[in-house]
């Protein structure tokens, strides 16, 4: 029944950076790393480093544990949708800038609304007003992104609206 797929394929292609930024960053750690200190937050101050140094530190693992999963996803995509190199390229560094702007933002939020007074983890993973704010916002900005490339489409190239859009989370 779907035989004209491959007119679909442009569109779709365009899509899949927006789709896999908004999917993977809901596993932001960031957004909660602060606050599962808790009753233990007394131990981290204690140490000798500073806390940008803390911070940077948790921004790391974030990283290291989000980016892989995205660029795997993503290469994935490339192979299955058999995109051009600069799409392929361009799925790279908009995965690689949504994972940075993401891990910014949860660390961001995550400073300004702790939660060091919780009972259970989950308490500050599921229902921490960083991790909500955190999750919905990148929903919704990636959501809004979605819509801007499919209406800018026809104005300009797929490539440059994925372009901007990296250029814009950096």
């Amino acid at each position: 029944e779907i035989q004209n797929i491959d007119s679909f394929k442009p569109m779709i292609s365009g899509l899949i950076p927006f789709v896999l930024a908004m999917l993977i960053n809901m596993s932001n750690t960031s957004s909660v790393s602060l606050s599962l200190e808790g009753r233990n937050l007394w131990v981290v101050q204690s140490i000798p480093i500073e806390r940008k140094t803390l911070l940077h530190g948790k921004m790391l693992f974030n990283i290291m544990i989000v980016l892989p999963v995205s660029l795997i996803c993503n290469i994935i995509f490339m192979f299955v949708l058999r995109v051009n190199v600069i799409m392929a390229l361009l799925y790279i560094v908009f995965a690689v800038a949504s994972v940075v702007f993401s891990t910014i933002w949860g660390t961001y939020m995550n400073v300004h609304f702790p939660n060091y007074t919780w009972q259970n983890e989950l308490e500050v993973i599921k229902q921490g007003m960083s991790s909500m704010i955190t999750i919905f916002s990148s929903l919704i900005g990636y959501l809004l992104m979605a819509v801007a490339a499919v209406l800018l489409k026809d104005i300009m190239a797929i490539e440059v609206i994925i372009l901007g859009f990296s250029v814009i989370l950096l």
